[in-house]
């Protein structure tokens, strides 16, 4: 169990927030290992490292709080963190529902200018896949290069790491999950404005 002691709590409450990074850094193995076990899903460290710190947010507010109980705060950041995940799934889970291998050879049909009704995917998929590469075609920064690279290029991560002069395999594997899980965010957001202009 891991607790703020009471100077603690009055650090945090006069705005120094050093205690909140002291139980991070102490207990911050065992925060991702509740959290893998709560969420029961796969995610990557990167996506539960972000859940945490955004719970670290929300606690940080709730300590602020009169009221606020000191009891198992641990407990309470996977609670919060892992609503945060569940959050994260919802936005995603429309986009990644399609097999991988049906929207490549879609992708390579239409490249070849080859009738795409009969190559797999159903009409509703290819206009997820059209609107996917719709908003990497119109993203500006370092995420589309990275991701045209790697998923539409398939270029390894070791190609990737030389090109784009990341400092390590870790720095690129975390870079590649936040700006994937925005082309995803991004995609929703499309496919979502585009079903209200139906209404």
């Amino acid at each position: 169990m891991c607790k703020l002691n009471e100077p603690e709590i009055e650090q945090i409450r006069s705005g120094n927030d050093a205690p909140l990074g002291r139980l991070y850094g102490q207990y911050r193995q065992n925060l991702i290992t509740g959290l893998r076990s709560k969420a029961k899903t796969q995610h990557s460290i990167e996506d539960m490292e972000d859940a945490l710190q955004e719970a670290f947010f929300v606690i940080r507010s709730k300590i602020k709080s009169p009221d606020f109980k000191n009891d198992n705060v641990c407990g309470y950041i996977i609670k919060i963190a892992h609503y945060k995940l569940l959050d994260q799934d919802k936005k995603t889970w429309r986009f990644t529902s399609i097999n991988p291998n049906e929207a490549e050879k879609y992708i390579s049909a239409k490249e070849r200018g080859y009738e795409s009704s009969n190559i797999g995917l159903d009409h509703e998929n290819q206009t997820k896949v059209d609107i996917a590469l719709e908003v990497l075609e119109e993203w500006k920064g370092p995420c589309k290069e990275l991701l045209w690279l790697a998923y539409y290029n398939d270029r390894s991560n070791a190609y990737i790491l030389e090109k784009l002069k990341h400092k390590n395999k870790n720095v690129l594997k975390s870079s590649k999950s936040r700006c994937l899980r925005r082309w995803r965010e991004k995609i929703n957001e499309r496919l979502s404005q585009k079903e209200q202009t139906k209404k």
